[in-house]
């Protein structure tokens, strides 16, 4: 896949939650976006990134692995329980993860510039 197609696929994700965020508030009042969920999936994303980082295996990976999937499920009850349907609670938990990985490759753009910064001084 070339980048001008993950590209157009990113953008049309994103397109989609903006719509469906709109959708679902219209017709059963539910915010598919609380910042406490985003912040909750922000923080699993970022809970990932100590194990793509590891060049060996030791046995606090087993935390950084369980606790993000704990908070996903987490996610997706709470999401269940507001709309009582799987498919929307589905859909609500991967755009609350697609905010937190957008903060997530923000972040690390942020971070990137910055190391370029210092190393031209």
């Amino acid at each position: 896949m070339s980048n001008d197609n993950a590209s157009l696929l990113i953008l049309g994700w994103f397109i989609f939650a903006i719509i469906y965020s709109g959708v679902i508030n219209r017709v059963r009042n539910i915010d598919v976006t609380p910042i406490g969920r985003v912040f909750a999936a922000f923080v699993g994303i970022l809970m990932w990134a100590p194990i793509y980082d590891a060049d060996k295996f030791n046995i606090s990976l087993i935390f950084y692995a369980i606790i993000p999937v704990l908070i996903l499920l987490v996610i997706f009850l709470l999401n269940y329980n507001d709309t009582q349907s799987i498919l929307h609670a589905a859909l609500m938990t991967m755009v609350q993860y697609s905010i937190g990985f957008l903060l997530v490759g923000l972040l690390s753009q942020v971070s990137l510039s910055g190391k370029k910064k210092n190393k031209k001084n």
